[in-house]
């Protein structure tokens, strides 16, 4: 599973558990649709932190609460690393 899938797993699981809608959701959080969706659907390849900070406390989670989750356990390492190194 790659890191991407894995945010986009956590969020569903989440806005289920907390009865939300994208929209719903993007309000509470201070984002745009758009942004919520994007992640949702994968068009946001890499997320910030700072969404992802905003997403989880909409939902009344800490980040690090975010991260407990199995999803994060199998997240494909070399998926994560740069092709070519930092110049």
């Amino acid at each position: 599973m790659t890191m991407q899938e894995a945010i986009r797993q956590r969020m569903i699981d989440l806005m289920q558990e907390n009865g939300l809608n994208t929209s719903e959701l993007a309000r509470r959080a201070g984002l745009t649709q758009s942004t919520v969706n994007g992640i949702l659907k994968g068009s946001v390849k890499n997320p910030t932190v700072q969404s992802i900070y905003l997403i989880a406390g909409a939902m009344g989670l800490s980040l690090d609460q975010f991260f407990v989750s199995r999803y994060f356990q199998n997240i494909d390492i070399e998926n994560l690393k740069r092709k070519q190194p930092l110049e």
